[in-house]
């Protein structure tokens, strides 16, 4: 059951794919509105192929969304850096 409690997570992960700066713009876009929908905040930095990615929101949303990124194929080495 979800109780309300709001969570930050903190993870990165590297693309499976080199990226250029106007992917990684879009990209970062797109991330912005799915986490609108999900009622996420986040912010989602980059460089040196890796990515930086803080989750906050809601305990359900953010595990269903990190549940998502680390089984979507386009990401690789996803490592929890903090969660709580």
């Amino acid at each position: 059951p979800d109780d309300g409690r709001v969570v930050l997570l903190a993870f990165a992960c590297r693309p499976v794919r080199m990226m250029t700066h106007p992917l990684v713009v879009s990209l970062s876009a797109a991330a912005a509105a799915c986490n609108r929908r999900r009622r996420v905040s986040g912010v989602l930095p980059s460089g040196e192929g890796v990515f930086l990615r803080w989750l906050e929101g809601r305990a359900r949303d953010v595990c269903g969304l990190m549940s998502r990124i680390s089984q979507d194929a386009r990401h690789t080495y996803v490592t929890v850096l903090s969660a709580g």
